[in-house]
């Protein structure tokens, strides 16, 4: 998976809104080959979940119709709890516009689409969701060696909501993508993370 992230990266600063060659590759990286090695360890980052025993679904999106997005993302979550990127808790893989790293987020939806555009959630509603998580999950996440929050580096509208939105993380940089062996068992600790959030929304926890 390294050398498809490391891939991602070196197309960052080629954004273009329209579909050129390099966004194109770009797409299929993040909806399709990036997504196709998560699952192919599904059965060891869902084991990860712990006491919560649910499904792991991947996806990945660059953009929604013609638009290409400049934070293009991967995501694992569990149908159920979160249907959409824009509903719910989930992992997620954020590259960085300038494409000088990607972070792995425990994070939740940033926005909601109001049928033309992306409307990023309330400060207020973005600050109970993270005190919510970072109150169950600090000392865990630590232990985990996540940090707290994320850093996108980019004046843009959505990649500033996603930086709200996401509770810890742990990134790479580029160049310096770690091996596969590490980014699979970093994975699995986010998994462990996202599995004691789920289990709290089952015991009806929610924020």
């Amino acid at each position: 998976m390294r050398d498809l992230f490391e891939e991602v990266l070196s197309l960052q600063p080629h954004h273009a809104a329209r579909a050129t060659p390099a966004m194109q590759r770009r797409g299929a990286l993040v909806r399709r080959e990036i997504p196709d090695r998560l699952r192919a360890r599904a059965d060891a980052l869902r084991a990860r979940f712990g006491d919560f025993r649910g499904r792991l679904a991947v996806q990945g999106s660059d953009g929604r119709g013609a638009m290409k997005a400049h934070v293009p993302w991967v995501r694992l979550h569990n149908p159920e709890l979160s249907p959409s990127a824009q509903a719910g808790w989930y992992v997620t893989y954020l590259f960085r516009p300038d494409g000088e790293g990607v972070s792995m987020c425990v994070s939740h939806g940033a926005a909601r689409w109001d049928g033309r555009a992306f409307v990023p959630r309330p400060p207020e509603e973005t600050a109970r969701l993270m005190r919510w998580a970072r109150a169950r999950l600090a000392a865990r996440a630590a232990a985990l060696g996540f940090g707290r929050g994320v850093e996108l580096d980019s004046p843009q509208l959505l990649a500033r909501a996603y930086e709200k939105v996401a509770a810890f993380s742990k990134g790479y940089a580029r160049g310096a993508v770690p091996s596969d062996e590490i980014l699979f068992a970093d994975a699995g600790d986010a998994a462990e993370l996202l599995g004691r959030l789920y289990r709290a929304e089952e015991l009806g926890r929610r924020p």
